[in-house]
């Protein structure tokens, strides 16, 4: 499915496609005020964001990734996975911006889990929130 996924990609946006990939890499470089990891280290009493709490946001995703895999495996749905993986995404990317809350939707309204609807409100309620002038 990724290497379709992929074709079908660099068919439809030729080079640009591999440009916002390298800029996606790029925007992890820095971080945004109001990301997950921000608001951790904030939370934390920290100035800044340390590279171990980038490096253990990194860690989550993968390991979010890999059971939804697993989960896949043994027979799981593939749409609720995706989008688990998606909310971890969003959770743990130094970079945050609010649109990005959109990437899951789709995953979230085709799967049948609860769990995921409440967490995927409960994250667009905190990324609102922490947008508001308080």
């Amino acid at each position: 499915t990724a290497v379709a996924v992929a074709v079908v990609t660099l068919a439809g946006l030729g080079p640009a496609a591999v440009r916002v990939v390298s800029a996606l890499g790029a925007q992890q470089s820095t971080i945004a005020v109001h990301s997950g990891p921000a608001e951790l280290a904030r939370l934390l009493g920290m100035a800044h964001v340390p590279v171990l709490l980038r490096a253990l946001g990194a860690a989550l995703l993968v390991a979010v990734v890999l059971a939804a895999l697993v989960r896949v495996r043994r027979g799981g749905d593939a749409i609720a996975a995706t989008g688990w993986a998606f909310l971890a995404l969003l959770v743990t990317s130094a970079w945050l911006l609010p649109w990005y809350v959109a990437w899951p939707l789709p995953f979230v309204a085709l799967a049948r889990d609860r769990r995921l609807d409440a967490a995927a409100v409960a994250l667009t309620l905190a990324i609102v929130v922490s947008r508001l002038p308080l």
